[in-house]
């Protein structure tokens, strides 16, 4: 009994015994052999962190991989060229390479057409007032809509600035604004006297005077009829209410592109030949106006009260002047966009 037992404990002691050494190292030499069995189908060992994928398929490794390797130079990301810098030759030579490309009479080109700005002083960000140059969007979208190429021009230039930009335009638009200072036409201040525009007076004199002897189309709408007129020697009611009798409201609350009275157009005028109406609609949102016309207009529209409404030069290509505003009618009124429609025209010729 004794000798049975002491069998089995070697027996059991036998199977328990680890395996040798090298058993381990042929089993070791095995996994590094490249066999058959595919190294995705492999357990990857406890305890290491399992490589990501494109470790797993480095292309130093394999004929595969060094087919796939670029046989020519390696890309390299495309340099970006700063471009030349912009020298006070270089616009000035553009700009007169754009200008020969519209010239007038040029096939399908568009006219410039300058119009004069305000400067008006706004609150900015900090609540300090400041200037800044002030136009009507409306200006902007007639000259457009007729074919023309808006630009602005700034106020307070001087006579070199504004001979220079005459050469760039084909046409010139005097925009509405706020009181003409009556000493321009030799007045006395008058207790009614609004805003007055000093620097806008001064630019607009002599850019007008200037496209006047080129004879460049022109018009003036509201204030800049006024001041067609007074740079001719005409002269302006300072105000209408208190300097004229039975005088309308030419400044009436009314939406700007709503009309608030008639204008009789006088026949055998340019005016006419341009609406091709002899009594029109038209808004007012003025409080000066035209009381004697100057040297060589000829007046071309009245009111109901006998407040000239337009004014114009017989003698010249395109000399017009209306105290209404066509540019805030011309979207929804015809006959306000035939007035830019004929001026953008003549520009072209």
């Amino acid at each position: 009994m004794a000798g049975i037992l002491k069998h089995d404990l070697r027996k059991k002691a036998s199977r328990t015994q680890p395996e040798p050494e090298e058993e381990k190292a042929v089993e070791l030499r095995s996994e590094n052999n490249n066999d058959e069995t595919p190294r995705a189908s492999r357990p990857f060992p406890r305890g290491r962190r399992k490589p990501p994928e494109a470790s797993r398929q480095s292309p130093s490794r394999g004929p595969e991989s060094k087919a796939a390797r670029p046989t020519g130079p390696p890309s390299r990301r495309p340099r970006t060229r700063r471009p030349p810098l912009r020298t006070a030759d270089t616009i000035q030579h553009q700009v007169s390479q754009r200008a020969q490309h519209t010239a007038p009479g040029a096939p399908g080109a568009a006219p410039v057409i300058g119009i004069t700005a305000s400067l008006r002083r706004f609150p900015h960000e900090d609540k300090h007032e400041s200037e800044y140059f002030y136009l009507y969007e409306p200006y902007i979208s007639a000259i457009h809509d007729a074919g023309g190429v808006p630009i602005i021009i700034p106020v307070g230039l001087g006579p070199r600035y504004t001979g220079r930009i005459l050469e760039l335009i084909h046409g010139l638009v005097l925009s509405g604004g706020g009181d003409i200072d009556p000493n321009r036409y030799g007045d006395l201040l008058a207790t009614k006297l609004r805003r007055v525009e000093p620097k806008k007076d001064e630019t607009e004199i002599e850019i007008f005077n200037l496209a006047f002897s080129r004879n460049i189309p022109i018009l003036g709408i509201c204030r800049g009829a006024q001041l067609m007129n007074v740079a001719l020697d005409g002269t302006l009611y300072q105000d209408i209410i208190t300097q004229m009798r039975m005088a309308i409201d030419h400044d009436a609350e009314f939406p700007p592109s709503e009309p608030s009275h008639v204008v009789t157009i006088e026949k055998d005028t340019k005016l006419y030949k341009t609406i091709g109406e002899s009594a029109i609609w038209t808004n007012s949102r003025h409080h000066q106006g035209i009381k004697l016309h100057g040297k060589g207009l000829t007046v071309s529209a009245k009111a109901s009260d006998g407040l000239i409404e337009g004014i114009e030069h017989p003698n010249k290509k395109w000399v017009i002047g209306v105290q209404w505003h066509p540019e805030s009618m011309a979207k929804s009124d015809k006959l306000q966009a035939k007035l830019f429609k004929a001026f953008v025209d003549a520009c072209k010729s």
